[in-house]
Formats: structure tokens, sequence, C-alpha cells
């Protein structure tokens, strides 16, 4: 229970961290920094549709692409929707 809580506690702060290089021009920080945020754990929607924007934000179309589609098998595997901001 406490390794999950601290796992989330990270995540949450990778996703900020990289949200800040984001904002700040620097999306090849912020792709590496969401990368390692989801092999914490953070396997949200989220935090795949925040990778999927430093991608794009990165110039990576082509990587971006293969994520979406990911990210797409993952959702229909749930059986749920996109969230409209996906």
């Amino acid at each position: 229970l406490e390794r999950q809580r601290l796992r989330s506690t990270y995540v949450r702060c990778a996703e900020s961290l990289a949200r800040a290089r984001l904002d700040e021009g620097r999306a090849h920080e912020a792709v590496r920094i969401v990368r390692h945020a989801r092999e914490a754990g953070g396997e949200s929607e989220a935090t795949s549709r925040l990778l999927l924007e430093c991608l794009l934000a990165n110039g990576d179309h082509v990587s971006a692409l293969a994520e979406a589609q990911v990210l797409r098998k993952q959702l229909e595997g749930d059986g749920a929707e996109p969230d409209p901001a996906t």
C-alpha cells in the first residue's frame, strides 16, 4: 500500500515536471521524464496523453502515432472510450 502511494506521488511529480519542461520548450527532456513516469507505473490515459503531447512537441510524429495506437488498443482491451481530451 505504501509503495503504491509513493509510486503515485512519483508519477504525479514527474508529470508536473514534464509539463514544466514542455512549457519551457524542452520537449526532449519532457519525453524522457514522462517515459520514466510510465515505466514506474504511470499507465493512466492522462500520462499517455502527456507523452503524446511531448512527442508531438518534439517533432517525433512516428513515435506519437505508435504510442497512440498502443493507447487505443489498451483502451479497447479495457472496454473503455478515450477521454474527450485524448
